[in-house]
């Protein structure tokens, strides 16, 4: 998994409609919100993990994706 600064999360089409479902992550993603943002590949991401640094973390991509990662799995279990 790889950091990624969480405005670059927006211009991604598929991830932008799945975000725009998730308040937390909006805010994270629109810079009100500090937090973290994970993704499988900067360039095409997959899978992406967000967290607020407080009390939430949101894990969005396909289920099939995710499992197919086992080193997102082990990630998320770190969390």
């Amino acid at each position: 998994m790889h950091n990624m600064e969480p405005k670059k999360l927006q211009g991604i089409e598929t991830i932008a409609e799945e975000l725009g479902q998730n308040l937390m992550s909006l805010s994270v993603t629109e810079l009100y919100t500090k937090g973290i943002v994970y993704v499988d590949n900067p360039e095409e991401p997959n899978i992406y993990v967000i967290w607020n640094c407080c009390d939430s973390v949101l894990v969005g991509g396909g289920l099939k994706i995710i499992c197919s990662f086992p080193c997102a799995i082990s990630f998320l279990k770190l969390l």
